[in-house]
C-alpha cells in the first residue's frame, strides 16, 4: 500500500523548486520512484531533470534508530549522477558509514533483498527449532555447532520474524 508515499509526494509538489533535492526513505517495490513518485513530483510543473531525486532506504532497527542512522552504510539511489552526489553531500554531514551510490531501481531492490534475506534466515532458524523440538535435540547447541563451519551463520530462533517490515517486504518482490 503506497498511499503514504503518494501522499508525501503530493505534499512536496506545492513547494518543489528547481534544483531542490527530494529524498525518499521508505521501503518500496522496485520502480516506485520512477513510476509513482516522479510523475507526482512533475505535477509541480518541473520536469524530472529540473529537480534532484534519490531513494535512500533506511537501515535502522526500531529502538536503535539514531545510532544506526549515523553509523550504518547507506545506499543512495539517484535518478542521475548529480542527484546521487548531492544526496551524498547531505548524508555525509551526519553518516559515519560508507555512502554507496547507485540508481533508484537498484536501491529499491537492495532494501527488499536485505529484508527478504533476513526473513528467510529467521524462518530457517525457526524451522530448525521446530524440528529439533520434535526430535528432542537442543537446537541452541546444534546451531552453535553448525555455526562453527566457516561459511555457516544460522540465526537464533525466536517467536516469529519480528519487526514491522521484514515479514511484508518479500511480498513487494512478488508484485
Amino acid at each position: 500500500d503506497l498511499q503514504y508515499v503518494r501522499s508525501a509526494a503530493e505534499m512536496v509538489v506545492p513547494v518543489l523548486r528547481r534544483g531542490n533535492l527530494v529524498i525518499l526513505e521508505s521501503t518500496v517495490p522496485p520502480c516506485t520512484s520512477e513510476k509513482v513518485v516522479l510523475p507526482i513530483l512533475e505535477k509541480s510543473g518541473l520536469d524530472r531533470n529540473e529537480f534532484l531525486f534519490v531513494h535512500c532506504p533506511e537501515r535502522a532497527i526500531p529502538g536503535n534508530t539514531l545510532f544506526e542512522m549515523i553509523n550504518n552504510d547507506r545506499i543512495i539511489g539517484g535518478i542521475d549522477e548529480q542527484s546521487g552526489n548531492t544526496a551524498r553531500t547531505v548524508y555525509s554531514s551526519f553518516v559515519r558509514g560508507s555512502l554507496l551510490i547507485t540508481d533508484t531501481k537498484t536501491a529499491e531492490f537492495v532494501k527488499l533483498m536485505e529484508n527478504t534475506s533476513r526473513d528467510v534466515n529467521i524462518a530457517l532458524a525457526n524451522e530448525f527449532a521446530k524440528i529439533a523440538s520434535e526430535m528432542h535435540i537442543d537446537v541452541w547447541a546444534a546451531i552453535d555447532l553448525a555455526n562453527r563451519h566457516p561459511r555457516v551463520k544460522i540465526l537464533q530462533p525466536g517467536p516469529g520474524v519480528g519487526g514491522h517490515c521484514i515479514a511484508i517486504d518479500p511480498w513487494f518482490l512478488t508484485e
